[in-house]
């Protein structure tokens, strides 16, 4: 009865751990920039495949013609591997969209296919003038979002199709994430094989 239990206790660890979402963060509470929501999909993403980013917020200032969303890929010494911009301004988002009311835009990227095991994804509203700031600690921003992939405890979970299936997690990650995945299985195999024996 006690070896069933434990042996749940880790299979349901297991689950949690592949089902868990990326979550990006609040940049820098001491800043006066505005936290921003951004999600992902797929989730996880694939090395050298599309991304798309949903990023949604409120500012304390005016969103012009000159406000862009910025969103880089970085290794984990904040150095930019790739760098992309996109307007919030378009022809399905009029402005100026007055401070503190709701901006949401959507954009895809290519993610990089040489991310490292660890990196960094920030997301951050400018002024096209301080696109290529190269600080990213600096509080220079508008609105920021950071994920980090070596401090979080979340990792990527699978993502839904279309059609509401989930995406298999073994088939669609990178040589690196199956790597992750099996060593966590592995892990967990383990502990239930000594349960079994020792129990």
């Amino acid at each position: 009865m006690n070896r069933n239990f434990i042996l749940g206790l880790i299979l349901l660890a297991t689950l949690s751990v592949l089902n868990a979402a990326t979550t990006f963060e609040e940049c820098n509470v001491f800043s006066d920039e505005a936290p921003i929501n951004v999600t992902i999909s797929p989730d996880p993403f694939i090395l050298g495949e599309p991304i798309t980013f949903t990023v949604f917020g409120k500012l304390t200032v005016d969103i012009t013609t000159q406000t862009v969303v910025n969103i880089s890929f970085n290794d984990h010494f904040g150095s930019h591997i790739s760098l992309f911009s996109f307007p919030i301004c378009n022809e399905n988002t009029k402005c100026p969209i007055l401070a503190r009311n709701e901006f949401s835009m959507v954009a895809t990227v290519n993610v990089p296919a040489s991310l490292p095991s660890k990196y960094i994804i920030l997301v951050r509203v400018l002024n096209s003038t301080q696109l290529f700031v190269e600080n990213i600690d600096k509080p220079y921003s508008l609105g920021c979002a950071i994920y980090y992939s070596f401090i979080t405890s979340s990792t990527a979970g699978p993502s839904k199709t279309s059609s509401g299936s989930s995406t298999t997690a073994i088939t669609k990650t990178s040589g690196r994430e199956k790597i992750e995945w099996s060593s966590r299985l592995n892990l967990s195999l383990g502990l239930w094989w000594i349960i079994w024996i020792f129990g």
